[in-house]
């Protein structure tokens, strides 16, 4: 991490302290004067652990450390934040056929109900080919909007780790993607398959790295619309 990075993030953390000193967890999540909503969308959870590494470490774990992270740097930057899971659990339906199916169609509703502005999903990615590493941003294919915050995030995160090579990408087909009707991006923070890449996402200061490029990303593309 830069000194540049590590700078700025201490400010950041700074006034994450004031502000949860002076409202209490459960009152940070609308600030007073809020830019826009971001709803932080937590992959899996519940059931459905998502990627599982070699030694055991679940996506779904990882997702929400990172996502709560995330949360707290962007109430400190005057967003309303809501996240679509704040604990182990999944959002389908009690009684569902189709545990998944229900799980994300009640994704795509709490974006709608909760009015957002954009939308970020947070997950981990796998691969075969056990060196495959790095932080990767999609979007939906023919989105403008959505191409933009990508590649603003993607740029950050390229910033936070220069030997991650990767670019935004676009994605037809999955349907966190398709289905919002706001900007919508899903960052892949990294390779749980990588056994190097799992050491550093399960690290809490690394995860609060990823957490602070992301939002620095998106901060500068809100600023830049």
């Amino acid at each position: 991490m830069s000194g540049k990075y590590v700078v700025i993030l201490s400010g950041v953390i700074i006034c994450i302290g004031i502000l949860l000193f002076w409202n209490g967890v459960s009152d940070v999540f609308s600030p007073k004067n809020s830019k826009a909503v971001v709803v932080i969308d937590v992959g899996h959870g519940g059931m459905d652990p998502g990627k599982v590494s070699e030694d055991g470490t679940k996506e779904k774990d990882i997702n929400l450390q990172i996502a709560r992270c995330l949360r707290d740097y962007l109430i400190a930057q005057d967003y309303t934040v809501y996240m679509t899971r704040e604990t182990d659990c999944d959002l389908s339906d009690s009684g569902a056929s189709g545990k998944k199916s229900s799980d994300m169609r009640n994704r795509v509703a709490f974006i709608t109900d909760h009015q957002a502005d954009y939308v970020i999903s947070i997950h981990q990615n796998s691969f075969p080919d056990a060196s495959s590493h790095g932080a990767q941003v999609f979007y939906y294919d023919g989105s403008h909007k959505g191409k933009h915050m990508a590649n603003y995030i993607q740029n950050a995160l390229l910033d936070m780790d220069d030997t991650n090579k990767r670019q935004a990408k676009s994605n037809g087909d999955y349907y966190i993607l398709k289905k919002s009707d706001v900007p919508t991006v899903i960052v892949e923070c990294g390779f749980l398959s990588n056994k190097k890449e799992t050491a550093s996402l399960k690290d809490t200061n690394y995860q609060k790295q990823l957490a602070y490029a992301i939002c620095m990303g998106f901060c500068n593309y809100a600023e830049s619309e």
